[in-house]
């Protein structure tokens, strides 16, 4: 039996994946992002932008 289920876990970026990759260990998480790049080795079960190659700059990280 995986440890959490039903988990949401919500993140700004899904761009290399490593830390979605380190929540999906937990068990059957669902991931909803902002952006995704295609290198990432985690898929968003929901985002709302593909990254391209520009860097992506948050208002929050100003």
């Amino acid at each position: 039996m995986p440890l959490m289920e039903n988990c949401l876990v919500v993140d700004d970026i899904s761009d290399t994946g490593k830390t979605l990759n380190h929540a999906k260990t937990l068990g059957y998480i669902h991931f909803a992002t902002l952006h995704w790049h295609r290198q990432s080795i985690v898929k968003p079960t929901w985002y709302i932008w593909e990254k391209k190659d520009d860097w992506v700059v948050y208002p929050w990280e100003l």
